[in-house]
């Protein structure tokens, strides 16, 4: 999301005053792209160091709603780097998001891609899968 705040331009009247119009505030909600493309990321060549990814299978009953991702979250915001996830929609949403993560609605047995980027990555993606493929047996 994008707000800029300015002055409306005006005209200049017939007697010339050239004065600053009414302030205005503007507002663009078109989401900015996620992922980023690499030249966002100052020093960053994806040639070099490509992100690690992996599917997981979601195994949980009712899918991954919101104690299995308050758990998903806890884990991933314990992570120095980036991990982001992606639905069987095709919606990318990082996953030390909590509302992102809940509002892809996953469903059990459907796959998602789970994709590290920082230290251990290799280590880090196979803790989020299998938080992802976990069996959550929590009491009704």
């Amino acid at each position: 999301m994008v707000f800029r705040f300015g002055f409306a331009k005006v005209r200049p009247g017939p007697s010339g005053d050239g004065t600053k119009g009414a302030p205005f505030l503007e507002f663009d909600s078109r989401p900015e792209p996620w992922p980023r493309p690499p030249a966002d990321r100052p020093g960053f060549n994806e040639s070099f160091h490509p992100m690690f990814s992996r599917t997981a299978t979601v195994r949980n009953r009712y899918g991954i709603h919101c104690r299995p991702s308050a758990l998903i979250v806890q884990a991933a915001r314990q992570y120095p780097g980036e991990i982001r996830v992606t639905g069987p929609s095709g919606r990318t949403e990082n996953a030390a998001n909590l509302l992102g993560l809940i509002s892809m609605a996953i469903r059990c047995g459907e796959t998602v891609t789970v994709e590290v980027e920082g230290p251990d990555e290799e280590q880090t993606c196979a803790k989020m899968v299998e938080l992802f493929e976990k069996d959550f047996d929590f009491a009704r």
